[in-house]
């Protein structure tokens, strides 16, 4: 942030949840400011929240892999720059595990997502791309096969000064 402060997301154990995200402010030094637990279910291991952006107006915008009874999704959580939770959204193709890893920010306040997702049900994960509105209105995905046919993932996303979406 402009101070120098820096924000970490993990995963904690959350009583009644399990897996939940984490959220850690720190100053510069490594000192931690404050630090919350989010009650987003997740999924042990994959769903790990790996991708985190700071805004510019200062939010902290968090990717997991939210659980629910049959399937896990993406989500994106928006917090404040006290770790005050905002709004979240979880997003899927429809079929039952879509992992999230990595998250960018356009210009223009638009988000993309990174993860893998299945093309349908009972085949391995393909990359998945989902772009969303600042307001996380889905606004358009894209799905990338690799040539093996096993499990391909985008573990992160960044955007290029040529404007292009960059997955690895």
């Amino acid at each position: 942030d402009p101070v120098g402060n820096l924000f970490m997301v993990g995963v904690s154990s959350m009583p009644g949840v399990g897996n939940a995200l984490w959220l850690g402010k720190f100053t510069s030094s490594l000192v931690l400011i404050s630090s919350v637990n989010y009650p987003v279910k997740m999924v042990a291991a994959i769903g790990e929240p790996q991708g985190i952006v700071l805004a510019p107006g200062g939010d902290v915008y968090v990717t997991a892999t939210s659980t629910g009874p049959a399937s896990s999704k993406m989500t994106i959580a928006r917090f404040n720059s006290s770790l005050n939770f905002i709004s979240s959204k979880a997003f899927s193709n429809g079929f039952n595990l879509n992992y999230a890893y990595g998250l960018a920010r356009a210009g223009a306040g638009n988000f993309y997502l990174s993860g893998g997702a299945p093309p349908n049900n009972a085949t391995s994960l393909d990359i998945a791309i989902f772009k969303i509105d600042p307001n996380f209105v889905f606004i358009t995905s894209v799905a990338v096969a690799g040539t093996g046919g096993n499990t391909d993932v985008g573990t992160s996303v960044n955007i290029g000064s040529d404007g292009n979406i960059y997955v690895s």
